[in-house]
């Protein structure tokens, strides 16, 4: 038994002259609109269709494989684009989805955001997936975009298996675009939960969410590289320093404490950078200046243990997916790009 259609009312124009249909939805659009917004379905519509296609009212009905409520979103993104201008801010967004698994609203509906990126990517339409990369950047790395190529600086707030499937689906959606440049920090932070975790499915808003085996192969090849195979891996791994009053020898059960902390998030570990919690260590500057140099050595290895390109390679991808410059991208997010006056992406709708 066909499943009934229904018509999504701001999205059904009486002028439209092509009707899409995803799944149960109808959407009654302008072939012009589409046409200049998405270069595969203007290659698809140039087509001559047979004399016998199927109508609806009078008009064209096509039937897309797509998921209705991307399709949506997409559709919506192109007409209303006001509706796809908001951004997160700062990486708090990110945060706030590893904590809350309620269907609470966020800036922008995780959604929305993945439904245009998907399609948009699909149909080839730059300008809406160049904005879509910049709101999922925004999500990742806050308002500046070159910080997805440096060592994270905050950690995750909890690590619990509801809050890895957030990340999984990030790091499979990243891999589905090709935005491979997010995946050093996602696949950093996801390989830091227990293995059993990483290699199951999961459920994530209505979406299965499950690693590729590549990326559950780089979260333990990374692991293994930052974690265990590093003889450097660091200024707390030693033992207290051997100076008799230093405090660290005092306090060394906090010390193995700190150690615990540190091989559990070696990149965010703000305890060994707080020079206010060290006073009277007399072997806090040199630890301090050892962790510093480790971590610069081992954020530069990062895309290889990850089996990602080069830093090189990602910046460029960067640069290319969100439209900027390396410069934009080394000292600006969206806000300084929009200030700067090189415009908002979707403003020429």
């Amino acid at each position: 038994m066909t499943e009934p259609r229904t018509k999504v009312a701001d999205l059904w124009f009486e002028d439209g002259n092509l009707v899409i249909a995803a799944q149960s939805r109808l959407f009654r659009v302008h072939k012009g609109v589409i046409s200049l917004h998405a270069a595969v379905m203007k290659d698809m519509l140039s087509v001559p269709q047979p004399a016998e296609q199927e109508n609806l009212e009078g008009v064209p009905l096509v039937t897309l494989p797509d998921d209705e409520c991307d399709m949506e979103h997409f559709l919506r993104a192109m007409y209303f684009p006001q509706t796809f201008l908001m951004i997160p801010s700062s990486g708090a967004w990110l945060r706030e989805l590893l904590t809350d698994t309620s269907e609470r609203a966020t800036p922008l509906s995780f959604d929305v955001l993945l439904g245009v990126l998907r399609l948009s990517h699909k149909y080839d339409a730059p300008i809406l997936r160049t904005h879509a990369l910049r709101h999922l950047a925004a999500v990742v790395a806050g308002r500046k975009y070159g910080n997805l190529l440096q060592p994270p600086s905050v950690d995750l707030p909890v690590r619990t298996h509801e809050s890895l499937a957030p990340l999984k689906a990030l790091i499979s959606f990243a891999r589905e675009v090709h935005a491979l440049w997010l995946l050093p920090h996602l696949l950093y932070w996801a390989s830091h939960y227990p293995a059993q975790q990483l290699a199951v499915p999961q459920t994530w808003k209505g979406r299965q969410c499950q690693l590729s085996t590549i990326d559950l192969v780089a979260c333990f090849a990374g692991y293994q590289h930052t974690i265990v195979g590093d003889p450097d891996i660091a200024p707390f791994k030693s033992d207290p320093c051997e100076v008799d009053d230093c405090l660290c020898n005092r306090l060394s059960p906090t010390h193995y404490k700190g150690h615990n902390r540190f091989l559990e998030s070696p990149f965010t570990h703000s305890w060994v950078l707080v020079r206010e919690s060290n006073d009277g260590m007399r072997c806090y500057g040199m630890r301090e200046s050892a962790y510093r140099k480790w971590k610069g050595k081992m954020w530069a290895q990062i895309p290889a243990a990850y089996d990602l390109p080069s830093w090189d390679e990602l910046k460029s991808m960067l640069c290319a997916d969100l439209n900027m410059s390396a410069e934009d991208v080394d000292y600006f997010g969206f806000f300084g790009h929009w200030h700067r006056g090189h415009g908002i992406p979707v403003a020429c709708y």
